[in-house]
């Protein structure tokens, strides 16, 4: 609620904010909170301390605060926080409309799997205006990014590689198998990982900013739940089963060099040419012979 007061009552109420904002902060930072997982002595010095305050104070007034003549704050009501009418704005569900056929767009140009559901699916999940709204800085973005990166680019950047090598020895002869297990382990690593993790938990979190608020979704109070915890430790596996390709791809490349990659192959001694006789045959063959 907007409280109207003169230029001088209103600045000397902002000071006094201002002050005991950093005043709390410094406290925090310097004795320490074990709620949020920040040790004593974190941060002593008074220049730095003042300097954290001033960047906390700021960065929420401006998501707060209204531009002039308009009814969204300057970070476009982001992010989603009742307490100081952060809604979303009215342009975001048109932007979003916009989205939703460029997704359709994407998939239909999609050429690849991982094209497919990180770029494409899980891309377009995060980048409408109305769910990033509440999803930025959530489980979800790194879901897009650890499946578009590596999944897109990733694999290219490996096919390449591999694609390289074969054309430095050409006639050799590889064997194939530790590359089908390092493909399939990398391909089902990162398909565990972000479905039996990184998306559940984006989901809650999503939940929870949207009925709570943001801060409510990335607390430690949320994320330290039973089933978060359970849901973390569930990305183990797929991460195993992603550094065990990552190992064998290695391992593949190191053995082009030492030779464990390679087929053998038997050498075949060249066979002496028969003496020919008769007419065709060489004068001293024809020598000895008398």
């Amino acid at each position: 609620m907007a409280v109207h007061r003169g230029p001088a009552g209103g600045l000397a109420v902002r000071a006094e904010a201002m002050r005991a904002n950093a005043a709390h902060y410094a406290d925090v930072f310097s004795k320490g909170r074990s709620a949020y997982a920040i040790p004593e002595g974190a941060l002593t010095n008074p220049r730095k301390l003042a300097d954290l305050g001033a960047f906390f104070w700021w960065t929420s007034w401006v998501t707060s605060t209204n531009r002039p003549g308009d009814t969204v704050s300057y970070t476009q009501n982001w992010p989603h926080e009742p307490l100081v009418g952060n809604q979303p704005a009215s342009d975001v569900l048109l932007w979003s409309l916009a989205s939703v056929l460029l997704l359709i767009a994407g998939v239909g140009i999609s050429v690849a799997f991982w094209n497919l559901v990180g770029a494409g699916l899980f891309g377009f999940l995060i980048n409408p205006p109305i769910a990033l709204y509440y999803m930025q800085g959530l489980n979800l973005t790194p879901l897009h990014g650890h499946t578009a990166l590596f999944g897109v680019y990733g694999m290219l950047g490996i096919a390449l590689m591999l694609f390289s090598f074969r054309m430095m020895q050409p006639e050799a002869k590889w064997r194939p198998r530790p590359l089908a297990w390092a493909f399939w382990s990398i391909n089902v690593g990162l398909m565990a990982m972000s479905v039996m993790s990184l998306l559940p938990i984006g989901v809650l979190q999503t939940k929870a900013a949207i009925e709570q608020g943001t801060w409510w979704a990335r607390s430690a109070e949320f994320l330290q739940t039973p089933l978060m915890d359970m849901l973390r430790w569930l990305r183990v596996p797929g991460d195993v089963l992603f550094a065990v390709g990552a190992v064998l791809l290695a391992w593949f490349l190191v053995g082009l060099k030492t030779g464990w990659s390679l087929e053998r192959t038997e050498v075949v001694q060249p066979q002496a040419e028969p003496e020919r006789l008769g007419a065709a045959a060489p004068a001293h063959a024809i020598l000895r012979r008398r």
